[in-house]
C-alpha cells in the first residue's frame, strides 16, 4: 500500500492527495499540473460527479478545471487521481 501521501479532511471526508514520485516533496496536482488542494476540494463539494465506466472514476468539473477521483472507502475517505485544467 503507498503511504506517499498528504491525508486532509474537509468536510467529514478524508482525502488522500499523493506525492509525485519526481518531486516527492511536492504534490502530484501541483508538480503536474499547478493545481492546490484548494482546487481539489472546490471542484468535488462544488459540483456533481460524473462516473467513468472505461477508467472506473469519478469525474467533476468547472469551466476546464477538471478533478479525477475515487472512493477508497465509500462516503468516508477519497483518493485524488488527478486535478488539472484542460488547455
Amino acid at each position: 500500500m503507498r503511504d506517499d501521501y498528504l491525508a486532509v479532511e474537509s468536510g467529514g471526508v478524508l482525502f488522500r492527495f499523493y506525492l509525485d514520485p519526481e518531486y516527492p516533496s511536492v504534490l502530484h496536482i501541483y508538480a503536474r499540473h499547478g493545481m492546490d488542494i484548494a482546487d481539489a476540494l472546490e471542484l468535488f463539494f462544488d459540483t456533481e460527479p460524473r462516473w467513468n465506466e472505461r477508467h472506473h472514476r469519478f469525474e467533476n468539473q468547472i469551466g476546464d478545471r477538471v478533478l479525477y477521483w475515487a472512493w477508497k472507502r465509500l462516503n468516508e475517505e477519497v483518493i485524488v487521481i488527478t486535478c488539472f485544467e484542460r488547455e
